[in-house]
This record gives C-alpha cells, sequence and structure tokens, in this order.
C-alpha cells in the first residue's frame, strides 16, 4: 500500500545524483510542500557532498532511502531502471522514472503490473511534455498530415550505456505519436555509429494508419544543440523551436494572403524539470495516476516499443 500524504509534507528521494539526478534532488530541496529525506548514489564521494549541500541524508544502498520516503525519483543508468524501479515499488514508494522506462517491453511490464497492484504512481520523465513551445502547439494542431523533428546535441559521455533512439529521440517518438494520435504502420531508418559504440546518429521515417507521416532525426556528436518540431497540416504549418521556447505558425486568411505569426512560449525563467516534479508530488498528494501532460507508465509503452523497434532495425542493417 502507498504511504499516507496527506497533510504532511510528502518526504522525496532521489536514486542516482549524477548530471541529470543532481537537477532533481535540486528541485525537491527548493518545495515548499514537499521535503527532500535524502539521496543515493554508488559514487560515496559525490552523493555525500551534495547531501551536504542540500541539507538532507546521504544512503549508500538505495533501498534503504525506499523505507523513509513517500516518493523517488530513478536517474539511474537506464539498464538499472527496471530493478531499482521495481526494488522501490515493492516497497510502496511512488516513482518517477527517468526515460526509457526500461529497456525492454517485458522489464517495462513487469514495472507498470507493479505500481498497478501496489496502487502506486508511476511516471516517466518525458520532459519535453512540459516544454511551453510544445504545450501551445498541441493546443492549435489538430490534424497534423507530416510531422518532422530534428534533434541535435553536443557529444558527451552521458548515457552511453544505450543508443542514441532510447537516450534522445524516444522524446520526440511520444511527441509525434502524442500529436499523431493513431497507431503506426510502418517504420524505417537508417542509423551510424560515430563516437561510441552504439548509434549515435539516426533518420526515421513513421508512417501512421491514418495517413499521417513522421520524419524523426536525432544526432548526438553535433557541434551545436538544436531541437525543432514542424508540422505540416491542411490549413496551417506549425513550427516549435523547443530550445529557444517559441512558436511559429503560419495560415491563410480570407483573401488567400499568407499570416505569420511568432510567439515566446512561456517565460524566461520556466523550468520544465521544476514543473514536472512538482506536478509528480501534486500526483502523489492526490493520488492521480495521471491523464494528458504527464506520462504514466502504461503511455510511456508507445514510445518505448517504437524506440526498440528501430533499435532492433537499425541493428539488423549494420
Amino acid at each position: 500500500m502507498p504511504k499516507s500524504t496527506k497533510d504532511k509534507k510528502v518526504r522525496c528521494g532521489v536514486i542516482g545524483v549524477g548530471y541529470w539526478g543532481k537537477f532533481h534532488a535540486q528541485k525537491y530541496a527548493a518545495m515548499e510542500d514537499a521535503r527532500l529525506h535524502g539521496i543515493s548514489d554508488l559514487n560515496g564521494p559525490r552523493g555525500e557532498e551534495l547531501a551536504e549541500q542540500l541539507s538532507c541524508s546521504y544512503y549508500a544502498d538505495y533501498r534503504a532511502l525506499c523505507a523513509q520516503v513517500d516518493l523517488v525519483s530513478v536517474a539511474v543508468p537506464a539498464f538499472s531502471h527496471h530493478q531499482v524501479g521495481c526494488d522501490a515499488l515493492q516497497a510502496g514508494v511512488h516513482c518517477l522514472v527517468e526515460k526509457p522506462l526500461a529497456v525492454s517491453i517485458d522489464h517495462a511490464n513487469e514495472m507498470i503490473d507493479l505500481a498497478a497492484q501496489k496502487r502506486l504512481v508511476l511516471r516517466v520523465g518525458y520532459i519535453e511534455r512540459y516544454n511551453p513551445a510544445f504545450i501551445k502547439l498541441k493546443e492549435i494542431c489538430d490534424a497534423p498530415r507530416f510531422i518532422n523533428v530534428e534533434r541535435l546535441v553536443p557529444y558527451t559521455k552521458r548515457s552511453m550505456d544505450v543508443n542514441a533512439i532510447l537516450d534522445l529521440m524516444i522524446h520526440d517518438l511520444d511527441l509525434v505519436i502524442h500529436l499523431m494520435n493513431s497507431p503506426i504502420k510502418d517504420v524505417r531508418g537508417i542509423g551510424l555509429h560515430v563516437l561510441s559504440d552504439k548509434i549515435d546518429t539516426a533518420n526515421v521515417y513513421l508512417s501512421f494508419e491514418n495517413g499521417g507521416m513522421a520524419n524523426v532525426s536525432v544526432n548526438r556528436t553535433s557541434l551545436v544543440q538544436s531541437r525543432t518540431l514542424r508540422v505540416f497540416q491542411d490549413d496551417r504549418y506549425l513550427a516549435a523551436d523547443m530550445k529557444e521556447k517559441t512558436l511559429t505558425y503560419i495560415t491563410k486568411n480570407d483573401q488567400g494572403q499568407l499570416i505569420t505569426e511568432q510567439q515566446k512560449c512561456g517565460s524566461n525563467t520556466y523550468d520544465a524539470l521544476d514543473v514536472q516534479l512538482r506536478d509528480f508530488v501534486c500526483a502523489v498528494r492526490e493520488d492521480d495516476h495521471g491523464d494528458g501532460l504527464p506520462v504514466n507508465g502504461k503511455e510511456s509503452m508507445l514510445s518505448l516499443d517504437v524506440a526498440i523497434q528501430i533499435s532492433k532495425i537499425l541493428a539488423a542493417s549494420k
């Protein structure tokens, strides 16, 4: 059974405080209606230093942390998501697992079933759903015919345990599937190893049963950083700059003249991770398993299934 969080501050924990998990810990520590109780990391000195900075406890064993908290962010390497996530769920702890939920469909289903059995909130860290440019685009995009997504990031040594599809493209697959709202009919693609022993750059073509199409590309060896999402439909063109949080759209007026508008979405201080984690805390407090903006475990399976399909297709084409 989940631990009761009514009328008290939600006790939060973070398992894995590397580059991204550290930000989770900082956000929880700054919340008014939650308390960062503790963190856990295999790197003891790193964990102890951050715990001291944030005035919380450090746990060498994440299972001991799970016994003391209401929720955890799981920000360990992807291949450990299943083991760590299942241990936390078995302990009655609500979980937000960084993407991908797991690296196999069987493992992901096991986590989803366990969360349902224990009546626990299970969220997956698809932070782009909280990007204000995407939120605005979704409001005015009602019948996409073609979607083009490009994600370019400089090379780092982080997340090298998985390929670029499971590491980065899975965000964009989630957005495309969410916008199209139709089963995928066909998947094709190409991918290359560049600076690692796994696929670093890929281009994928998706066709949907409703006749829609999408082209999704990712490159984690770029010299520049860019995240763009373009949508074409019969009556308008929409272009979201996900990095700069702007939306441009082109329509025609009654006289057939083109009208171009651009708007900044969200303030300069908008913090998608902070919004995502506050939403998670609220869901735990209200026992809300999530529909719509947040991605729950079951919905995350749509993009995970496609990402695994793509990975197998690209591996077979080498």
